[in-house]
């Protein structure tokens, strides 16, 4: 979800942590925040969430 623009020269700071966790998969929820042009402080740009699978060498899920 994109809440803010962000500059190409920002600064960023992304921040991730695991929502769940399954026997081979998890959700990540990963939050974008941008200081501000002035330096003052920062703000949330776009956030997002992610579900990664863990595969053996196959291609086929295996246990995390």
């Amino acid at each position: 979800e994109f809440r803010r623009v962000l500059f190409r020269s920002a600064f960023v700071e992304a921040r991730a942590r695991v929502v769940a966790a399954g026997r081979s998969s998890m959700e990540v929820a990963v939050e974008l925040y941008a200081e501000d042009r002035a330096g003052q402080g920062s703000h949330l740009a776009t956030s997002g969430r992610f579900i990664c699978v863990a595969v053996d060498p196959t291609g086929k899920p295996r246990s995390l």
